[in-house]
This record gives C-alpha cells, structure tokens and sequence, in this order.
C-alpha cells in the first residue's frame, strides 16, 4: 500500500506547513471473506489496524526493493462546489516518470476522484504481463468494485465496526455484530451484555 504520509499520527508533530508528500510505502495481505459485507467490514478494520497507517515500515531493514502489486488511492483532488484555489493544467504535463528510471513495481494501480468520477490508471511490467492480461485484471476489479459500490448503496443505515468506537485491538467486527444482533429487540437499554 502507499500512502501520502500526511497523517496526523501525533500532537507533537505539525506539518500543515510542509509542501507535498512523505510518502509510504508498506505491505499489506488481506484476508478474504465470502460475503459482501463481512468483507468490507473485515479489510476496514485490517488497514484501520496497521501501525501509524505504514508510516516507519520503510526505516525497518526489510530488503525489499521490488514490490508485486501497489495500490494507492491520491483522494478526491476536486473540490466537491468545483471553486478550488488549485485546478489541474489544462495543457499537457509530460511523463511523470524519468524514461530511465527502472519499475520497481510490477502492476502499479492509482486511482483518484475528479469531477465527481473515479479515475483508475494502471502501470505494469510488461516484461511480466501481457496486455490482454491487465485487461482482464482491470475488468474484473471493476466488476468486483461495482459489486461492493452496490452493496453499499443497498444499506438502509450506517454499518459500524469496532474502530469506529475505538476498540479495534478489543473486539472483532463479528463479536460486535454479535452483540448489536442480540440487542436490537431491547433498544431502551443498551448496556445489555
């Protein structure tokens, strides 16, 4: 996963001030579940559950020089009423990458909100896939992406899970689900354990 390292992971440590990123870059696995649902709540809790969002993962001497799969998400860069200080040049920016800089990615996927749309751009080791391959790859995350947007949208109310009540490392999602389950019939008095 790769983040933009802006998070706010202490009091002591200001840096509304700072131009651009610090970016991380950190692994991630996983779990799967078979439903929907148990799904998202399950991969919310593992990344809500990573160590200062990833941040520091780097200056541990893990060895790893050459990454399988990165994902990063750069947010919505848009304001929503569409009157922003920053807009995007409307003239062309040239390659982002040095045309001498070797990948070290293998599929790069980043993807980001603009004008109200999502935007996914993927880069990938052609020494390692072939075209129709990340053809099918990005066919099938958007089937999948549309199956989870879906299911969302089919919610009659908010979905929590333990971190939202800040007991991520207490409970899992299942055990609260448990315990929410079983008090719904009683609503008058909800310190029932």
């Amino acid at each position: 996963m790769e983040g933009h390292g802006r998070e706010n992971i202490s009091s002591s440590v200001d840096v509304s001030r700072t131009i651009g990123w610090f970016t991380s870059m950190y692994p991630v696995l996983l779990k799967n579940k078979e439903d929907t649902g148990s799904l998202l709540k399950g991969i919310k809790e593992q990344l809500r559950s990573i160590p200062d969002k990833g941040l520091g993962y780097g200056l541990q001497q893990t060895g790893v020089t050459e990454w399988d799969l990165l994902f990063n998400y750069l947010g919505q860069l848009d304001s929503s009423s569409g009157k922003s200080l920053l807009m995007p040049a409307d003239e062309p920016s040239g390659s982002g990458v040095a045309s001498g800089n070797r990948q070290s990615v293998k599929i790069n996927v980043n993807s980001m909100v603009q004008g109200g749309e999502l935007f996914v751009h993927w880069n990938y080791s052609k020494r390692h896939y072939e075209d129709s391959t990340i053809a099918q790859l990005s066919s099938n995350y958007i089937t999948a992406l549309t199956a989870l947007i879906t299911h969302c949208v089919s919610q009659t109310g908010a979905v929590f899970t333990p971190s939202d009540y800040g007991l991520g490392k207490e409970i899992s999602y299942e055990e609260l689900d448990s315990f929410l389950n079983e008090n719904d019939a009683d609503t008058n008095d909800i310190m029932i354990f």
